[in-house]
């Protein structure tokens, strides 16, 4: 036994409909979640036994590392509501069999919707923050292998105040060139 037209036309606009607000609201709070950065604390204590990975940062990079692969996953998962509220809800309207049966002002609200997910997208571009984010998971990867390596070779060999210091200041400056790298892209971002 079948259900009605009418009944199966209701239960299509409710789920549009819950599926619409849900895809705006959760990428525009994933968003905002997203834009938050933790500043890190690194304490570098002197210990009867020296810790090599603290002197040299490792804590520090595996700490952003962590930050920007959750950013990432956030900005990857707005980007896709967006696009689901942008693209479905939107072909929804646009298909004349939902348009016919659907009210009026369910229409609008609709319409609303998709509207509300282009500008939300437009103004925080979670798709260009992902690619960002996906770089700097890069980077900061490649930094925490290079540090790892660091720290192996000097398991093997002697180590003197002197090559744990330049080997810090390598680290500082990847860092650095990543914060660059981040306020370049803000100040574009702005313009």
């Amino acid at each position: 036994m079948s259900a009605p037209p009418e009944i199966l036309v209701d239960v299509l606009k409710y789920i549009a409909l819950a599926l619409a607000v849900l895809s705006t609201l959760s990428s525009a709070v994933l968003t905002l979640a997203g834009k938050r950065r933790q500043s890190v604390v690194v304490v570098n204590e002197r210990e009867k036994v020296r810790d090599y990975a603290r002197e040299i940062r490792l804590p520090e990079v595996k700490q952003l590392l962590s930050e920007e692969e959750g950013r990432k996953g956030l900005y990857r998962a707005a980007s896709a509501s967006l696009a689901f509220g942008q693209f479905v809800v939107g072909g929804l309207l646009a298909s004349s069999f939902i348009a016919e049966n659907l009210s009026k002002s369910l229409i609008g609200f609709l319409g609303l919707l998709v509207l509300a997910a282009s500008l939300v997208n437009q103004h925080f571009r979670p798709d260009i923050l992902h690619k960002a984010t996906a770089f700097r998971v890069y980077r900061l990867r490649s930094l925490r292998r290079w540090i790892e390596d660091q720290l192996y070779e000097f398991s093997r060999t002697e180590t003197n105040d002197e090559s744990i210091a330049a080997i810090r200041r390598k680290v500082s400056e990847a860092l650095d060139e990543l914060d660059r790298g981040e306020l370049a892209f803000e100040k574009n971002d702005k313009a």
